[in-house]
């Protein structure tokens, strides 16, 4: 291993670095156990340390449930048609386009319900 041919302590070794070694967590995973773990603990610390998440209730700025699941059933491919100039995506953005991931068009793409977003008269 290249670490351990610089330093014969596992203290001087940059976690960062020393994280991308690890085997990755699952067949189709980028990253093992130690980097995964440490991005769990980033998105974590966003979601729970930003008041005005989306699933956050009973604050006055809330949103109803209804508009929560509304908001919960988006995909981010449906965010992306929806706000951008793209004519097609792949189902899973954030993957390769492929077997099994093909480009599918933006208008076929259900677009997001704003009922719940409507006042009552």
């Amino acid at each position: 291993m290249i670490f351990l041919s610089s330093s014969r302590d596992p203290d001087d070794m940059d976690i960062y670095s020393a994280g991308f070694l690890e085997p990755p967590v699952a067949s189709d995973a980028l990253i093992g156990r130690t980097l995964a773990c440490y991005v769990a603990e980033g998105f974590r610390r966003l979601k729970y340390g930003d008041r005005f998440f989306f699933t956050h209730a009973g604050l006055p700025n809330s949103f109803t449930p209804e508009q929560v699941q509304v908001i919960a059933n988006r995909k981010l491919g449906d965010v992306i048609c929806d706000n951008s100039v793209a004519t097609s995506l792949q189902p899973l953005v954030m993957r390769p386009a492929g077997a099994g991931n093909s480009p599918v068009s933006c208008a076929s793409r259900p677009p997001m319900d704003l009922t719940p977003w409507q006042e009552s008269d």
